[in-house]
């Protein structure tokens, strides 16, 4: 449950990480 809960917010710190580097790289 704990893996799984930190694999979780891993995948929506990288994938926030992302849409912040795209969006500021457009803007």
């Amino acid at each position: 449950f704990f893996f799984f809960f930190f694999f979780y917010f891993f995948f929506f710190f990288f994938f926030f990480f992302f849409f912040f580097f795209f969006f500021f790289f457009h803007l």
